[in-house]
């Protein structure tokens, strides 16, 4: 008999616990994908950072928001926000930045292509990175409920924030109120 007899080979469990302990040192990304540095943004004038969020079963705001390297924002409204339709703003440079040091933060590019729920009736969120021929989205269906990290939650978030789309979304004067979409709903914050 051979020593290679005696020597149990690794199991399923096994394989799984050197994976988990791999993804935890930073062999992968943030989620388990592959980690890929986030490249430099050559040309400014390329850049579109988005967010789209849909509907839910109920009143979840449904709306995309693109926020361009110069500045520019643009907002489509389509179901229960404030304002529907098409709207255009600017915000500062600094906040272009600052934005961009968010997808940077949340290692972007590494992140998996979807997480999603087998829930349902919940709104997907999807946000999104365009540059210099690159382009890379993350689909948010209760993502954080199978292991998407918090860091989307967070890109999300900013994005609303720094893009000052909360004036198309909510309507001001309803903002701590019953009426109007509900802020405290999934991660929308205005």
């Amino acid at each position: 008999m051979t020593l290679s007899r005696l020597r149990p080979t690794p199991g399923p469990a096994v394989r799984w616990i050197v994976l988990a302990a791999l993804s935890h040192c930073g062999a992968f990304g943030q989620g388990g994908a592959a980690a890929v540095p986030f490249p430099d943004v050559k040309d400014m004038t390329t850049l579109r950072m988005t967010l789209t969020r849909s509907m839910c079963f109920g009143t979840c705001p449904d709306y995309t928001v693109e926020v361009r390297g110069d500045g520019a924002v643009e907002f489509t409204g389509r179901r229960f926000v404030f304002v529907v339709g098409n709207q255009h703003g600017r915000i500062s440079p600094g906040a272009v930045t600052e934005l961009l040091a968010e997808f940077r933060r949340a290692d972007f590019f590494s992140l998996k292509d979807s997480y999603a729920s087998m829930a349902t009736d919940y709104p997907t969120y999807t946000v999104g990175i365009e540059f210099d021929g690159r382009k890379k989205s993350v689909r948010d269906y209760a993502g954080r409920s199978v292991g998407m990290p918090e860091a989307v939650t967070i890109l999300e978030q900013a994005i609303d924030r720094l893009s000052g789309a909360g004036k198309w979304i909510r309507n001001p004067a309803k903002v701590g109120t019953t009426s109007g979409p509900p802020a405290e709903k999934h991660n929308y914050i205005p």
